[in-house]
């Protein structure tokens, strides 16, 4: 079932209905039912977000989550975001397939009515494709790939903001040059609709695996407002060099950071990724780098990165502008190790810098590898800085089933005095592709390529 507030009334009465059942309870604590007792040693809440899942078709093949709702350190409703599904259109398939095609967004005002705020308006492509199952059998699928996403202001319906996605072509073994290859972005672009102004960009580069065995990642760049609000800024690109031999690892990278006007802000890493037994990224160290051989951005003119990409095709990663060199690799500054269970989740990530464990982070799961617990430890793993539990829970409410995962921030610290990880800079509230990393902070994306290197799912 697929719904939207002011739909039909079944859904108006559900909308109604849950959101003053769900305010009610937020009041006694985390859970949706029963809260459990406070943490000890928690200073409080710092968030919580309870997603609520339904089946979006009517012959119940296609479980999704439909609406998310955000409470604020009070344990006061704030937020809520409604998604709405329709059936894709391609046939010649035996499975339905279904996407958001809009969000909903809600603020909750003092009197504590959900108000229309914004909402956001998705499109997709198909992306058909063939492929060889574990018995030999050729077999045809097909995914949907983001080409577009929307934001409107709600009292005038007027367009706010908006991305597009832009794919390669790239080469296949059949030799088509023509067909964009749609697993494989080379842009986003966020679009300021006022002034026609970019907020944001997002760049890649890739070279094709030899015998048609998939692609890999040779440069990526990343660009906000800069502080003036006169154009976009470099705020960081990589440089990713691959192994010639299957499995085709990545081997090292070059990672250039550029986060201000003062040439201070701006420093190179050569990275080393370590493998575990299982070909998962076991470590990622953090070498300066002297960069001399590389051009460096001039300040007062960020609008380029240097890694530039003059080879258009090819493996592995080479003839382009510059090679990175070993000899300019200096003090080992950050470290980020990554332990994994044998299910392949994430079960431990330490941050070390200089040779001292500054921070890690413990994950659990349950028997499905859903996150359940996360803890992050500071000033070297002795203090805990904050907690997130996740709890599932199957509900029934006004004759819908839903799976709610509720998840809590209990908070260890004064936040308001903590560093604030978030850039002002970055375009507002845009539910972006899974593979941007614009707004994100450094650690956050650190955390994002690891997930992407092993090609996982994770947080």
């Amino acid at each position: 079932m697929a719904y939207g507030y002011g739909d039909v009334m079944k859904s108006t009465l559900i909308k109604t209905v849950c959101i003053a059942v769900l305010a009610a309870s937020a009041f006694s604590g985390c859970s949706f039912n029963s809260a459990p007792s406070a943490v000890e040693g928690a200073l409080g809440y710092h968030s919580k977000e309870i997603a609520l899942s339904t089946w979006v078709d009517e012959d119940q093949t296609w479980l999704d989550e439909v609406e998310t709702r955000i409470y604020d350190e009070q344990g006061k409703l704030s937020v809520v975001s409604v998604n709405t599904y329709e059936m894709m259109t391609e046939t010649g398939y035996d499975f339905e397939y279904y996407e958001i095609v809009r969000t909903d967004v809600y603020e909750v005002n003092s009197d504590g009515e959900p108000v229309l705020t914004e909402y956001y308006l998705y499109t997709y492509h198909p992306d058909e494709y063939e492929y060889i199952d574990e018995e030999g059998n050729e077999v045809n699928e097909i995914d949907y790939r983001i080409l577009r996403g929307e934001t409107y202001s709600a009292d005038d319906d007027v367009l706010r903001y908006f991305y597009d996605v832009t794919y390669g072509v790239l080469v296949p073994p059949d030799g088509d040059y023509e067909t964009p290859d749609y697993d494989y972005y080379t842009s986003i672009i966020d679009e300021r609709t006022a002034d026609s102004e970019h907020t944001a960009e997002q760049y890649a580069t890739y070279a094709e695996i030899p015998l048609g065995e998939g692609h890999r990642i040779r440069t990526e760049k990343f660009f906000i407002r800069n502080a003036d609000d006169t154009d976009v800024e470099l705020s960081k690109e990589f440089a990713r060099w691959s192994d010639t031999n299957d499995p085709y690892n990545y081997l090292y990278e070059l990672y250039h950071s550029f986060r201000g006007e003062d040439s201070a802000d701006e420093f190179y890493y050569f990275t080393r990724y370590s493998y575990d037994d299982s070909g998962n990224v076991h470590e990622q160290a953090d070498f300066e780098y002297t960069a001399d051989t590389v051009p460096t951005i001039t300040p007062g003119d960020h609008r380029d990165g240097t890694f530039q990409d003059d080879q258009v095709l090819g493996w592995p990663l080479a003839t382009m502008n510059y090679e990175a060199e070993f000899a300019k690799i200096g003090e080992q500054q950050t470290v980020l190790r990554t332990e994994y269970d044998a299910a392949g989740n994430v079960v431990r990530e330490e941050n070390w810098y200089k040779g001292e464990l500054t921070e890690y982070t413990e994950y659990t799961y349950d028997d499905y590898s859903e996150l359940i617990d996360e803890k992050r430890y500071s000033d070297g793993g002795v203090y805990l800085k904050d907690r997130t539990t996740i709890r599932f829970n199957d509900e029934i409410l006004y004759g819908e089933d839903y799976t709610l995962k509720e998840t809590c921030v209990y908070k260890y610290y004064d936040y308001d005095k903590a560093e604030d990880y978030s850039d002002s800079r970055s375009a507002g509230r845009m539910i972006r592709p899974a593979d941007s990393y614009v707004g994100l902070s450094e650690l956050q994306i650190r955390q994002a390529q690891c997930a992407k290197l092993n090609n996982i799912n994770w947080k």
